[in-house]
């Protein structure tokens, strides 16, 4: 009874073990919140270094994709980024890698399944942006930095919560 979560790990590039066992309470809902940067002009990427940008999130979500799709899941969340569809001319692969995630929610809106991209802009109280302490150059670029509170409530009301 209850809702719980489970977090599980997969090495970019290994291939899906399958579904595995059968889980109780069956599985909902996926969060997928994969972030891999490589920050450099594309230019100066080799497909070493643009495939290790995209692998964790291109990669994770594709995987995600096949093992849910005959679940009846009522929750297929992507973490994208607002580099989607602003680009950064040093982060070439990671807005591709997140192009793509709004494109696979897309394509399983379209079958009839689940899928939800929310295409973060600048996080200013956690993750990478408050890790590096990027905010203040991110204001500078006329990037304002949205708070911990305000992004989970808009969270919750993307997703239906």
């Amino acid at each position: 009874p209850g809702a719980g979560a489970r977090r599980r790990r997969r090495r970019p590039g290994r291939p899906a073990a399958g579904p595995g066992p059968a889980l109780d309470p069956p599985l909902r809902g996926v969060v997928h919140a994969a972030m891999h940067l490589d920050d450099a002009p594309l230019a100066e990427l080799d497909d070493e270094r643009f495939r290790a940008v995209l692998a964790p999130k291109l990669g994770g979500a594709v995987v995600l994709d096949e093992l849910t799709r005959d679940l009846d899941l009522d929750l297929f969340l992507l973490h994208s980024s607002v580099s989607a569809l602003v680009g950064n001319p040093r982060q070439a692969p990671y807005a591709a890698a997140n192009l793509f995630l709004e494109a696979l929610v897309r394509q399983r809106r379209a079958r009839g399944l689940p899928g939800t991209a929310v295409a973060w802009g600048v996080l200013g109280e956690a993750g990478y942006v408050a890790r590096n302490g990027l905010a203040p150059a991110m204001a500078a670029a006329g990037l304002a930095a949205i708070g911990t509170g305000e992004a989970l409530a808009a969270l919750d009301e993307v997703v239906g919560a």
